[in-house]
């Protein structure tokens, strides 16, 4: 669970650059993190690092995301990406 640790400069600047790439790579990686939610010191963090992830990503990248977002956030409250873009809309709130 210490990959953000463990990561070279160069994709952090990826992160940086809110690259959709390296943003979907990150996306994924809420999977593990959602996994390992036994250990109290993840608890929330997945969810959080993907609604910020998805609030980067344009709403084209919605086919890339689905499984992420299925395996984390699947709190049957997720209605889709709102029209042009800008993130995933739950309910009201825009994440």
């Amino acid at each position: 669970m210490s990959w953000f640790s463990t990561i070279s400069d160069e994709f952090l600047k990826l992160l940086e650059d809110k690259l959709p790439e390296a943003l979907l790579i990150a996306a994924y990686y809420c999977v593990a993190l959602k996994r390992a939610e036994n250990m109290w010191w993840v608890s929330g963090k997945p969810e959080n690092l993907l609604r910020t992830v998805m609030g980067e990503l344009p709403a084209e990248w919605e086919r890339w995301t689905k499984w992420p977002v299925d395996q984390v956030l699947s709190t049957g409250y997720l209605t889709g990406f709102s029209p042009g873009g800008g993130g995933f809309r739950f309910g009201k709130v825009m994440v």
